[in-house]
């Protein structure tokens, strides 16, 4: 990245994009040597491009309301310091393999499988090789990944307060290590079913350390180990799924969101999984059978908890489907006219810079 860019942008923009660099609100997308495209997540999730030349800025564009009338936001600086302190390299040189090709044109079928039980023996080998060459995983390869999300949320010490930040920051670098290493191998051979399980796994054991320790001060902490875990689903949403696994992923949002907002007290209503998985509902599924889905389940939340004495439960409801009328293009006006009846004063200023 080119030196002094950041005295392009006024110092506040700066500060706040450097932050969000820091809670790893950035999603780096596509990453190359002339461009890159990466997604940050603000007051909801904005899309950042980035034309390069030798290292050099030529343009760059946000679909955050702020830059439509500012030249520089604090997602691109997020994005841009991001890609300052990543370690992939931009441009990678291409092997040339025309001398390999020729060894293994020479060889006979005896002497290739030898080779290949040899490399085999390492079991990451023996594990990528499962991956890529079987259709369908065997229960038992399956339970290995179980099993490591298991061991990656299995410490002790919960029960001295002073121990927990120390060891949600352990349980956040072991799932960064599982998102880089066997998350990156799961998602490049498709095995996406597999990894929707995993999330769930990740979804359930995080959930029940909020709701286990949700009178303690450790939001803080828990909340950077949510953003990771959320980049597992917020990928997997990316890539070209099957109806039928795009459905369950929509029904496991509405089940988390139901059974969230039922359950919800004045302990746990900054949930920062809530928060994530509310943005997911809202961003994350279209077209006309998904918004159906949406209108349904909110309307259907609305009306069990309209007489319910907790206010706090009904308004984060209310303000949900205000987000949802709001992306389906409706004005201030009218939504205040549909909301209206409920009494609720939404802030209409939402976050623009």
């Amino acid at each position: 990245m080119e030196e002094g860019w950041e005295s392009i942008f006024k110092k506040r923009v700066l500060e706040r994009g450097r932050q969000y660099y820091i809670d790893g609100r950035v999603e780096l997308l596509e990453y190359e040597d002339t461009h890159l495209e990466a997604e940050v997540f603000g007051s909801e999730y904005y899309n950042i491009k980035i034309d390069l030349n030798d290292s050099q800025i030529l343009k760059m564009t946000c679909t955050c309301p702020y830059a439509k009338e500012n030249p520089y936001c604090k997602h691109m600086a997020s994005v841009l310091y991001a890609v300052e302190n990543s370690k992939i390299i931009l441009k990678e040189n291409t092997i040339e393999d025309n001398s390999i090709d020729e060894i293994l044109d020479s060889l006979s079928n005896k002497n290739l499988k030898e080779i290949i039980k040899t490399l085999l023996k390492n079991n990451d080998s023996l594990r990528e090789f499962k991956l890529k060459y079987k259709t369908k995983l065997s229960k038992e390869d399956e339970d290995y990944y179980i099993n490591k999300i298991r061991i990656i949320f299995s410490f002790t010490g919960w029960e001295n307060i002073e121990n927990h930040e120390g060891i949600i920051e352990n349980i956040n670098i072991r799932l960064l290590e599982f998102i880089e290493e066997d998350f990156q191998l799961l998602l490049k051979y498709e095995k996406y079913d597999l990894i929707f399980n995993l999330f769930k796994e990740i979804s359930y054991n995080l959930n029940f350390i909020i709701e286990k320790y949700e009178s303690l001060e450790n939001y803080i902490y828990i909340n950077e180990l949510s953003k990771n875990s959320l980049k597992i689903i917020n990928r997997l949403m990316k890539k070209d799924l099957s109806e039928s696994l795009e459905n369950d992923i929509f029904e496991y949002c509405l089940y988390y969101l139901k059974n969230s907002n039922a359950n919800m007290n004045k302990d746990n209503i900054n949930n920062p999984l809530l928060k994530f998985y509310e943005n997911i509902f809202l961003h994350k599924f279209e077209g006309p059978f998904y918004l159906l889905k949406k209108e349904e389940f909110l309307n259907s939340e609305i009306e069990k908890h309209e007489n319910d004495k907790d206010w706090d439960r009904l308004k984060r409801l209310l303000l949900l489907k205000y987000r949802l009328l709001k992306l389906e293009g409706y004005d201030k006006e009218e939504i205040s006219k549909l909301l209206s009846k409920y009494h609720l004063k939404i802030n209409i200023n939402d976050e623009t810079e």
